[in-house]
């Protein structure tokens, strides 16, 4: 489940840019991980990925897998990507048969060579943005999933089209 700073910071990254002067002439205003085409090239376990200060550590029930992700653009783009934007989507087989689907929120993310940016409940940010030249790009998505889990898909964000607006008497009204 998403925690309220996940989401603002998902919105921050939406809002941005606010200029049209914010960018090197060239680089597209889109915050959007779609124009990357992303598909997974590699996928494995490992104990644990750090950077800094913050671990992220496989459990007794949990594996730390660390999906790679590779794309190309054909022009300058710009993006954020936030440590919990990825989901993970696999299904758990109960013993009476059948499948339950399940979902898991990703918990780290690296993009290029950079090091990882890895989600905390005390962490106020939680992204990386990037400027993504024409050419290929890889980025490093870990997700803690249930040890036995070894099939799963990536699900990542996209801009929607259109801006969602709200009026200023809309606005003073949810104040109230």
């Amino acid at each position: 489940m998403r925690t309220l700073s996940s989401v603002i910071l998902i919105v921050i990254c939406s809002l941005l840019p606010v200029s049209k002067n914010a960018f090197p002439k060239g680089i597209s205003e889109r915050w959007d991980l779609a124009q990357l085409n992303l598909e997974v090239v590699n996928a494995e376990v490992t104990d644990e990925i750090s950077f800094a200060m913050d671990t992220l550590s496989s459990t007794k029930d949990e594996n730390v897998i660390v999906v790679t992700l590779k794309g190309s653009v054909k022009s300058p783009c710009t993006f954020c990507a936030e440590a919990r934007a990825f989901t993970a989507v696999f299904d758990i087989k109960p013993t009476k048969g059948g499948s339950i689907p399940q979902v898991r929120i990703s918990d780290a993310v690296s993009i290029g060579n950079g090091g990882w940016t890895i989600f905390t409940e005390n962490k106020v940010c939680c992204y990386q943005e990037i400027v993504v030249n024409p050419g290929s790009e890889t980025i490093r998505v870990a997700f803690l999933l249930p040890k036995g889990v070894n099939s799963f898909s990536v699900l990542y964000p996209t801009l929607a089209k259109g801006k969602a607006t709200l009026s200023i008497q809309d606005s003073k009204k949810s104040q109230k």
